[in-house]
């Protein structure tokens, strides 16, 4: 299923409550309306509320890791060009291979495939003659080593703040005070052009509310992945040039760019790679 999020589904969901103003035929209930829309009215903004702030704190968390992280790798690809031209090729290698990783599974999965890439890093450095010398070489395998680590610290913070989301009963309590407060708003309709638009602007908000939360809970708030540019800026840099998976790209998880060059993975994630460079169209 192809991922909408907020920004493009608002005139949808806005439609929609507007072609169900007139499908929907008019109903009564002897049941106290004006009592449930209190209640459901009252916990709906406690929940909401709570769950949206939580899911924003946890959003700019994720985001300054994740930025914390990319510095890192920079750093690392600008230390590795002291260790020779073999060593600068072969860890470039392994950090195009780590964001090709994240970008395959992204941020909510991309741990344990990337486990093994960064051990690589490790391994690499790990033949550095500079380890066991003195001066200006020793103090850069230092910061290597260093770096590695804090990349490490960053990726464990990364995994457990992502874990942090709302889970199905949340979301079941939200959609299901939602219903009733929509249901409770076609109650009080009449054919006027003021209940119109209250009931189509009410409902819409309320469901919006929802697509804005998700969209924080996976990342994907104001149309875009979560600093998914700042990670295509390290492939720039390194050389390795843009990644996008044409799997990701199909969900809408990931948008190609225009009058760019990037390369294309059709694999899906997990599979052995099978990558093609797209060049922008003339």
């Amino acid at each position: 299923m192809r991922y909408i999020d907020s920004v493009r589904a608002a005139a949808p969901i806005a439609l929609a409550v507007l072609i169900a103003f007139y499908v929907v035929p008019d109903f009564t209930t002897d049941a106290p309306v004006e009592t449930i829309v209190t209640i459901s009215t009252f916990l709906y903004a406690v929940l909401a509320g709570f769950f949206l702030d939580r899911a924003k704190t946890r959003f700019n968390r994720v985001r300054e890791i994740v930025s914390a992280e990319d510095a890192l790798w920079l750093s690392l690809n600008e230390i590795s060009s002291f260790f020779g031209k073999s060593f600068e090729k072969k860890f470039t290698k392994i950090i195009d291979r780590y964001y090709i990783a994240s970008y395959d599974y992204y941020l909510e999965n991309y741990y344990q495939p990337t486990s093994e890439i960064l051990s690589e890093a490790y391994d690499l450095l790990d033949t550095v003659e500079a380890k066991s010398s003195k001066g200006a070489q020793q103090d850069l395998f230092d910061d290597a080593v260093l770096f590695l680590s804090e990349i490490e610290e960053k990726r464990n913070e990364s995994n457990t703040v992502t874990s942090e989301g709302i889970g199905s009963v949340q979301w079941i309590i939200l959609a299901s005070l939602s219903v009733i407060m929509i249901i409770s708003i076609f109650t009080f309709r009449t054919d006027d052009l003021f209940s119109l638009i209250t009931t189509v602007v009410f409902s819409t908000a309320l469901l919006l509310i929802l697509t804005i939360l998700r969209d924080l809970h996976t990342f994907n708030y104001g149309g875009s992945r979560l600093l998914e540019e700042s990670g295509q800026e390290v492939l720039e840099a390194i050389g390795a040039g843009r990644y996008y998976n044409k799997h990701q790209v199909k969900r809408g998880i990931n948008r190609l760019p225009k009058n760019k060059e990037y390369r294309l993975g059709l694999h899906m994630p997990g599979e052995k790679h099978n990558i093609i460079v797209v060049k922008p169209k003339k």
